[in-house]
């Protein structure tokens, strides 16, 4: 597994604790050959100014996969589709 850490940096609605989150729709690229990744969740909740970790599972098959990969986590606000970040990460074979 892969972890990395989601924050929403928005601030609490003033109209309660119905309107403290945000959610965000996760999607999960991996660059390498024979590399596969993939998410227990497409979808996560955050309250504002919080943060949460998000894990991707990756997994290489056969001896033709490459040494390395570049895992990236996409995160695209449900609430405003404008508001997206990304992260990177590189993976290697044990």
């Amino acid at each position: 597994t892969v972890a990395f850490t989601l924050t929403n940096t928005g601030a609490a609605s003033p109209s309660g604790a119905l309107f403290d989150a945000d959610v965000y729709r996760l999607s999960v690229a991996v660059e390498g050959r024979g590399w596969t990744a993939g998410l227990p969740n497409e979808l996560v909740a955050v309250k504002a100014g919080a943060s949460r970790a998000v894990t991707a599972r990756v997994s290489c098959a056969g001896a033709g996969a490459a040494k390395s990969a570049k895992v990236t986590l996409r995160a695209v606000s449900e609430s405003d589709p404008a508001k997206t970040a990304s992260a990177s990460a590189k993976v290697a074979r044990r």
